[in-house]
């Protein structure tokens, strides 16, 4: 796994930290935590690498802005959905520039056409983005002896007594780390989101075994 952007061990959400305070470190750690997210989006939607960084460079300076009036109410929707509004809005800014020459209107209203349907793109890419993030978090709080537990048991979801007789812990050692790094993993997914996505495992993201991650939805409930 990459490493991942330092962000401080506390109860408070980086999106909380942001809006509240002017907290240039909480920005340095968001835009370095989103940002390749952003990257990667707008690169997938077809953007060239310097259209890619204008449309983030847009999206960041509209974040600034808006984030101090956002507040989350699940009845409205999550953080998730309010960043990839942003994000699409810059991508069309891009876009719209683009379609003012003739030899890309066309390919600039397809790829506008096909942003604005296809928003479960977003869904799906932050999902596995801040999963990776908050695994990769947890990782690096963890001694290797628990996290090759953890992987074996919560992600490859082998049973206890297999990964205790495999690994040489006891069957009680085992029941400890899954819970304290299940634990630790939603405090990771809350301090990024600011709340609790309510999502199950992407099925792309693996374990370092290269085996699939099991379906451990009982994490968000």
């Amino acid at each position: 796994m990459t490493q991942s952007p330092i962000w401080p061990s506390t109860h408070i959400s980086l999106i909380r930290q942001i809006r509240e305070s002017d907290n240039s470190d909480a920005w340095v750690t968001f835009v370095d935590t989103y940002g390749p997210l952003m990257v990667s989006f707008c690169r997938k939607r077809g953007l060239q690498a310097a259209d890619s960084d204008d449309a983030v460079q847009d999206a960041m300076i509209r974040i600034s802005t808006a984030i101090k009036n956002f507040t989350y109410d699940p009845t409205r929707g999550r953080f998730r959905g309010w960043l990839g509004t942003i994000v699409r809005r810059s991508i069309f800014k891009i876009l719209e520039d683009k379609a003012k020459s003739p030899d890309c209107e066309a390919w600039g209203a397809n790829m506008a056409f096909d942003i604005a349907v296809n928003h479960q793109l977003w869904t799906d890419e932050f999902n596995a983005f801040v999963f990776r993030m908050a695994l990769n978090r947890v990782k690096e709080l963890s001694s290797r002896k628990k996290w090759d537990v953890f992987c074996a048991v919560w992600m490859d979801d082998r049973q206890v007594e297999d990964v205790a007789a495999q690994m040489h812990v006891a069957e009680k050692f085992v029941y400890h780390t899954r819970y304290e790094l299940a634990k630790r993993l939603k405090r990771e997914i809350r301090y990024l989101t600011d709340n609790y996505p309510l999502l199950q495992l992407p099925s792309g993201l693996r374990s370092e075994s290269d085996s699939e991650f099991a379906s451990n939805s009982d994490l968000f409930e």
